[in-house]
């Protein structure tokens, strides 16, 4: 893993208002909202789950690679934030 930012983002529908409209595209690893009032608005990540993304396939797709990265000597991180499974 070169030494860059990473953003994961794991989609689960329920977290979303139901006055907004989400598409996601999952091989382009992007977002596209869409506010009641009509403003549309487009985001990239580097990974994408969606609500049927098991805790193995977050693992395999984003925590292994870290993993292997720190036996390579370089300094690592990930920061989740919201629910993480528990």
């Amino acid at each position: 893993v070169p030494a860059s930012l990473k953003v994961a983002v794991r989609f689960r529908s329920s977290d979303v208002p139901s006055s907004a409209r989400i598409q996601v595209n999952q091989s382009t690893n992007e977002v596209t909202l869409t506010s009641p009032e009509g403003v549309i608005t487009t985001h990239h990540f580097d990974w994408l789950h969606d609500e049927g993304a098991r805790q193995g396939d977050i693992y395999e797709s984003i925590g292994a690679p870290v993993v292997a990265s720190v036996f390579n000597w370089y300094n690592s991180t990930i920061f989740a934030y919201g629910q993480t499974g528990s």
